[in-house]
């Protein structure tokens, strides 16, 4: 029974699996012999062992902290007999990293009718994130709607033909957001009236 214990490199923050060898040795991992105990933190999805190859899933970190390491113990059936013959597995997560800071574009307002578009880089995002134009959403318009990382968007917005200035806002919400509220991020555009000299 391979008690050698490992450490796995640190999962990213979105989750994902991670593999390792183990020389099982004499206890093979199989339905006549019968399962290792396995505990493992919560946030460790599952641990599964198939021949000599150990895979362990982690859940998504929606924290902006990392999560320390911790240990996966595989204990041997036979544990109650030789309590020396266990496993341990360390495993750690880097924490999310999810660009908040609000965006304000009323200094370089659109234009009434022209000059209607905006490339807007939203910084460094781990995961998916989705685009919800929270206010005043029926003259502006964003593109991908949805994406991952860091990708820009574009904003654009549809002619002014009134006589008032009108802002917007737009919300940059993680993936993770039902996770951790705070996963989000907010566009403030401008979009200037329509200047007309009837004099």
């Amino acid at each position: 029974f391979d008690t050698e214990e490992k450490t796995l490199d640190e999962f990213d923050a979105i989750g994902g699996t991670k593999t390792l060898q183990w020389e099982i040795g004499d206890e093979a991992y199989n339905s006549n012999i019968g399962e290792p105990e396995i505990e493992k933190p919560s946030w460790i999805e599952d641990v599964k062992i198939n021949d000599n190859i150990i895979t362990v899933k982690a859940t998504a970190n929606a924290n902006m902290t990392p999560r320390p390491q911790e240990e996966i113990i595989i204990r041997s059936k036979y544990y109650d007999k030789n309590p020396a013959l266990f496993k341990k597995i360390k495993v750690s997560q880097k924490a999310l990293v999810f660009d908040t800071a609000p965006i304000s574009l009323e200094s370089n307002p659109f234009g009434s009718v022209e000059d209607l578009q905006r490339p807007v880089e939203l910084g460094h995002c781990d995961g998916g994130w989705n685009v919800v134009v929270v206010e005043n959403k029926d003259w502006i318009s964003v593109t991908p709607s949805t994406g991952s990382g860091s990708a820009p968007i574009t904003i654009k917005a549809s002619k002014n033909t009134t006589q008032d200035a009108r802002r917007a806002t737009i919300r940059i919400e993680s993936e993770f957001i039902k996770q951790n509220p705070m996963l989000y991020k907010e566009i403030t555009v401008l979009q200037n009236a329509l200047r007309f000299d009837a004099i």
